[in-house]
């Protein structure tokens, strides 16, 4: 991305919102994954939101193969209103980089949410994911 230099010689940088995802049934879990990535790994925006669809895309790939639970509520009210939910679950899936990398994330997460000092953490990436990450360079913006 370049800047631009305007009329008055001022030099304005465009900005990219890295973190969107979109509205997609997996954007949650990219979002949260792109913001445990620049929050605690330090990644630049660029690498963590590739990464973010990374895992959006393993995930999403290999639940299509998870049998689906779904139930529906007893209508309430009026207007007959119902509430929704559904579950799956899929077991025996090879950890590729980007679901192995979404397991760390979310230990991360939640060792911050039960007291686990993470300003006293440096938190690194293991050499081979590390490297996977660095080969992923240079993004395109």
């Amino acid at each position: 991305m370049s800047n631009a230099t305007l009329a008055n010689n001022t030099t304005v940088t465009p900005t990219v919102n890295y973190a969107d995802f979109g509205k997609g049934r997996y954007s949650p879990l990219m979002e949260d994954s792109y913001r445990v990535m620049v929050k605690y790994l330090k990644l630049d925006e660029a690498h963590a939101n590739k990464l973010a669809k990374l895992i959006g895309t393993d995930f999403g790939q290999a639940m299509q193969q998870a049998e689906v639970n779904g139930k529906v509520s007893k209508p309430t009210g009026k207007d007959n209103k119902v509430s929704l939910s559904e579950s799956g679950k899929l077991k025996g899936v090879t950890a590729t980089y980007p679901l192995s990398l979404k397991h760390a994330l979310q230990w991360i997460d939640e060792a911050n949410k039960h007291g686990v000092s993470i300003g006293g953490t440096q938190w690194t990436l293991a050499d081979d994911l590390a490297q996977w990450v660095l080969d992923m360079a240079p993004v395109s913006k």
